[in-house]
């Protein structure tokens, strides 16, 4: 039995992930949807033969983080898996229309960081502890061509994405 735990499965991507996993593994996977939205989740995904566990998690506050990413990982616990897969996705975009040169809100870099790398590294380690004995773990960090590629105004989401 394969697990995978997909975060932002209420987007677009997420959305897209967790339907590609589902025909591919049907009903040998259970998939974690983790999601701000979980009605959506539950929705879209009614008619799939994959065990779906949907769970809200707001990853943008601090207070309680170990413990959210603990909850998550929870859900299977006492299940058996031969694989355990961690889709790291949630995230926040950057406004294209603030110019980096404009942003020196100290505050709003720190919560930005928070949310699009730091909640990753804990996700991800508590993850690995949690099925530290399952034999195949995989981590993947979700990012986008903003890690290679330089884009105007968006300099802090370039070094985001490129951190992760």
């Amino acid at each position: 039995m394969k697990l995978f735990i997909v975060t932002g499965a209420g987007g677009a991507y997420g959305s897209a992930v967790i339907r590609q996993l589902n025909a591919l593994h049907g009903d040998s996977a259970t998939i974690v949807a983790v999601s701000r939205r979980v009605e959506e989740v539950q929705s879209a995904t009614a008619s799939f033969t994959s065990t779906i566990l949907p769970i809200s998690v707001e990853f943008s506050r601090r207070e309680g983080l170990e413990a959210r990413c603990s909850e998550i990982c929870d859900l299977v616990r006492g299940r058996e898996f031969t694989e355990a897969v961690l889709i790291n996705n949630h995230a926040s975009g950057s406004d294209a229309s603030v110019k980096v040169a404009d942003v020196r809100d100290v505050g709003y870099l720190e919560d930005y960081t928070f949310l699009n790398l730091t909640t990753f590294q804990v996700l991800t380690s508590v993850f690995l502890e949690r099925f530290a004995g399952v034999p195949r773990k995989v981590c993947v960090n979700v990012s986008s061509l903003a890690a290679v590629q330089a884009m105007p105004s968006l300099g802090y989401y370039c070094a985001i994405k490129a951190a992760r």
